[in-house]
């Protein structure tokens, strides 16, 4: 877990965690943004947000009225969803890493289109998204991941991944290619606390349980 102050927290639209994570997770954030609708989760989760961006056409009026001393961002461009929206905001800060609630979830066509923005993001971001159950975010070129002994972890390809070597996992991959519609690495499983995790080309999304 990050120490306090170092990622920024978004609450998006989709489905956020429970409030046990929420409070977890707003403790140690530096800023909390929402993203239009998001708003409205974040005060059924008790959350106040600095800033909320988008074209503002999901949240209730309700809403931005009990969240009148938060900064307000309209952007009515229809060219960018409401989380690149905010992303976009956020990255005026010197920030690295943002933590996305709220992106899984309700709509499976923003779902697809938010893991399309995970990999978008993920060269100028530490971006990831956490539901209640599944962290994910796309791995730079070489990883080296804490592990329990029998915590599944799951490599997919978005698009492809070549080039993909592993250790510590039970199902060893050596210079191999995961890409969608052909080969997926569901549920593979930690065999050692130490993993490593390395490919030459492509992106590649890890989910794993959290634990939080």
């Amino acid at each position: 877990m990050s120490k306090p102050g170092t990622y920024a927290l978004v609450i998006a639209d989709g489905h956020v965690p429970n409030k046990r994570i929420c409070e977890k997770l707003t403790k140690r954030a530096s800023t909390i943004a929402c993203a239009d609708g998001g708003a409205d989760w974040a005060r059924r989760r008790g959350i106040t947000p600095d800033i909320i961006v988008g074209d503002l056409d999901s949240v209730r009026p309700s809403t931005l009225k009990a969240f009148r001393a938060s900064r307000i961002v309209l952007n009515v461009s229809q060219d960018s969803t409401d989380l690149e929206k905010t992303l976009d905001v956020l990255m005026e800060r010197p920030l690295r890493k943002v933590i996305v609630l709220g992106a899984t979830g309700r709509r499976t066509d923003h779902l697809l289109t938010n893991f399309s923005i995970l990999k978008k993001y993920s060269g100028r971001l530490d971006l990831r998204f956490i539901d209640d159950q599944h962290e994910f975010r796309i791995l730079p070129r070489r990883t080296v991941l804490r592990a329990q002994i029998g915590e599944l972890i799951t490599l997919f390809p978005l698009g492809s991944a070549r080039g993909i070597t592993t250790t510590g996992l039970r199902y060893a991959l050596n210079n191999d290619t995961l890409e969608i519609g052909v080969r997926e690495g569901q549920s593979n499983e930690a065999t050692e606390r130490r993993i490593t995790i390395s490919y030459k080309a492509g992106s590649l999304l890890l989910a794993r349980f959290h634990g939080l």
